[in-house]
């Protein structure tokens, strides 16, 4: 009994003493912390004064801070300077962004659904849509089941508005089947597969388009038959004929009055489908063949280079749409699910550069109609992926899918996408079961203002104005509205054509005729009459001998 007492004691008074120390120890540390303050000096070896952690009071530090790895910030991150200025690759920005010795890469551009028109919801005549084009702010689409073409106001693409509508026996004679649309100034070229047809629509009011011209097949043009795509270039337009196996050349220099310049009809151009054309040439994709074709004489075209799958192509089965940039064409393949990419540097043998298959690189490539290339990527419409598809093409040999929005997945009306056209920030794609015209936000650049020393771009559009300081080079054909040219200076032509009136100002002082002013001409308001310099004198165009 006396040893267990004796143990309890020495138990209670261990515990005792380890109370007394525990109290003895925190209230030396409180003393400690009440007596503790800031130092007065910097940490010794650039160790930071305060170590930086992850609670949610903000922190700051007035030295250089150093990160090995990388930077990553959850929600939205904000960079604020005392001076207002970032820079990148420099200490010392001048702008507020300032980037020094590299280039800015604005890299995969992301596909964002921002606006549709349908028949279901704003729209009246998009049934088969099957063609868009983009002008200035309007957008212009052809529909096949409903004969029509209709025009949209896209200056909201999240709000698209139908302007108006003009149809095959309302306000059109021949848009059955209105299969592509082309727009060049106040006029849209609408090519028709069942009319059979090439009609000329006047847009300049877009509320009120009005048929002014006509071309069909056996009425004007000998092989317009299935008339499926139109591309103009100069006073020109040209058609694939489906039915025909043909491509047409035809004069639009009167819109009132197109006129078959030429044609030609070629078994490697059996089911013509697509035209692109760049400088001389005029490249159509068939069946299963891209061919190349010389149009620098208009009435005598005439195929220089052709090259067909399975001769030269791996899978051009089926080719559907071309797009040409810079060295190569673009073709999507419906049959084989792909794109190929020619290069067609030397027209006269055009080559294989690479290609990319559904299921081989490619996703949403099944039955792909209609491509478009701006910058380094191409992008494809495709009818039955119900898809709009983006792929990097800066290595020709291997095409990347980088991008791909598929009805239901990102976008609410791409049923069976049959076309597409890019304009700034926004791709513009038809889909003919939706009936609708969708447009896909594509990311990229918007600035009130830019200063750029030099700039490269597959397609530039001025809505408004344009002011070039020097010169102006245009390689291929230059279209110029109805207010037409003024020039302060002499105007030089290989040769003239007057389709309308010439006019020439009166004047009585015409100035000094001499070598410089050899073939000038003035309307001499004395004697009432046109008169011309011959290198020596001015004289009258009817008779020279007769002074002005």
């Amino acid at each position: 009994m006396k040893k267990i007492l004796k143990q309890k004691f020495i138990y209670h008074l261990v515990f005792g003493f380890s109370i007394i120390a525990a109290a003895v120890i925190i209230g030396i540390s409180i003393n400690f912390v009440r007596a503790w303050t800031e130092p007065t000096s910097a940490p010794p070896n650039n160790n930071t004064d305060i170590l930086i952690n992850a609670s949610t009071t903000p922190q700051y530090k007035s030295g250089a801070l150093g990160i090995g790895g990388l930077f990553q910030a959850d929600n939205n991150a904000y960079l604020a300077t005392s001076t207002g200025k970032v820079g990148v690759g420099t200490t010392t920005p001048a702008e507020k962004l300032t980037l020094s010795e590299g280039n800015f890469l604005l890299n995969t551009p992301t596909l964002k659904e921002t606006g549709v028109i349908a028949n279901t919801s704003g729209a009246t005549a998009l049934g088969g849509a099957n063609s868009v084009y983009v002008s200035g702010k309007y957008a212009y689409v052809a529909s096949v089941n409903q004969n029509s073409l209709s025009i949209f106001d896209i200056s909201e693409p999240n709000n698209p508005i139908e302007i108006s509508v003009i149809t095959d026996g309302n306000g059109a004679t021949a848009l059955g089947g209105a299969n592509s649309v082309y727009v060049v100034g106040k006029y849209a070229y609408v090519a028709s597969r069942n009319d059979d047809s090439l009609s000329i629509i006047d847009i300049s009011d877009p509320s009120n388009p009005t048929e002014i011209g006509v071309i069909l097949d056996g009425v004007g043009a000998a092989e317009l038959e299935g008339a499926w795509s139109v591309y103009v270039s100069g006073k020109y337009a040209y058609v694939a004929s489906w039915y025909n196996d043909s491509l047409s050349i035809i004069d639009i220099s009167d819109p009132s009055n197109p006129t078959e310049m030429g044609v030609i009809v070629y078994s490697l151009l059996s089911g013509a489908r697509s035209v692109y054309v760049l400088g001389e040439y005029a490249y159509v994709a068939s069946i299963d063949t891209l061919s190349i074709v010389d149009i620098s004489n208009p009435s005598n075209p005439t195929e220089v280079g052709v090259i067909k799958n399975g001769v030269g192509a791996t899978a051009l089965y089926g080719a559907q749409s071309v797009y040409v940039s810079g060295k190569y064409a673009y073709v999507v393949s419906g049959n084989s699910d792909s794109l190929s990419i020619i290069d067609i540097s030397n027209p006269n043998n055009p080559t294989e550069a690479g290609y990319v298959i559904n299921g081989n690189g490619a996703t949403a490539l099944n039955d792909p109609k209609s491509v478009y290339v701006s910058g380094k990527y191409a992008y494809i419409a495709s009818g039955n992926s119900d898809s709009l598809s983006v792929f990097n093409i800066s290595n020709p040999s291997n095409p990347t899918e980088i991008n791909v929005i598929i009805n239901g997945s990102g976008a609410t009306e791409l049923n069976v996408a049959t076309s597409v056209y890019i304009s700034g920030k926004y791709a513009y794609v038809t889909s003919g079961s939706s009936a609708s015209l969708s447009i896909i936000g594509i990311s990229g650049i918007d600035a009130p203002t830019a200063s750029i020393g030099s700039i490269s771009a597959s397609t530039i559009e001025a809505t408004d104005n344009m002011e070039v300081g020097n010169n102006l080079y245009v390689r291929n054909g230059a279209n110029v509205g109805p207010r037409g040219i003024k020039s302060d200076g002499p105007v030089q032509a290989y040769s003239l054509e007057v389709l309308n009136l010439l006019k020439a100002n009166p004047t009585d002082n015409p100035g000094t005729c001499g070598a410089d002013t050899r073939g000038a001409m003035y309307y001499d308001a004395t004697n009432q009459a046109l008169c011309y310099c011959d290198g020596a004198t001015w004289g009258q165009f009817n008779n020279h001998a007769t002074g002005c």
